[in-house]
């Protein structure tokens, strides 16, 4: 096998030193560096973005925090016109109620009135409605027209 050859073990070691040399140069001046910047520059943007979003986040809290105290204070008003419309609302509608009671009462008392007068006009022509009364029924059951005069002497009252 050719790579046992001791012959050909300096060469080997001769060029890979240098390989290695030229290598270890380039990584070490060239590609490192940037690779390190592009490494610090990744970490610096990172910590950027972590500090604006915990700012960011604070800023958030604290809106919220106001939004809910905002919230609180227009449901407070909103809760105070609440109450004051149901309170207009119900002295409307006790007065409303006050007013319809009165036409009612005004209404029954005419009602009563005219029931009055009618009992008391009733009483008055009594006798004659009792004897129109009488001349209907005796018409209906007889089918013949009743005779007035007689039912007004009975009755007691002549005309």
């Amino acid at each position: 096998m050719p790579q046992f050859d001791v012959s050909s073990f300096t060469s080997q070691l001769f060029w890979l030193a240098v390989v290695f040399a030229c290598l270890y140069f380039l990584v070490s001046k060239f590609i490192a560096p940037k690779a390190e910047f592009i490494l610090t520059a990744r970490n610096r943007c990172l910590e950027d973005n972590i500090n604006n979003a915990n700012e960011y986040s604070e800023q958030a809290k604290t809106l919220d925090i106001s939004r809910r105290a905002q919230l609180e204070e227009v449901n407070a008003g909103v809760e105070d016109m609440l109450q004051q419309a149901i309170g207009a609302l119900e002295s409307n509608f006790l007065e409303q109620n006050k007013s319809i009671h009165k036409v009612l009462d005004k209404k029954r008392e005419q009602a009563l009135a005219e029931i009055n007068e009618y009992i008391d006009k009733f009483h008055i022509d009594e006798p004659d409605h009792c004897i129109s009364l009488a001349a209907f029924i005796i018409q209906k059951i007889t089918n013949n027209p009743a005779d007035l005069k007689l039912l007004r002497q009975i009755h007691g009252r002549t005309k």
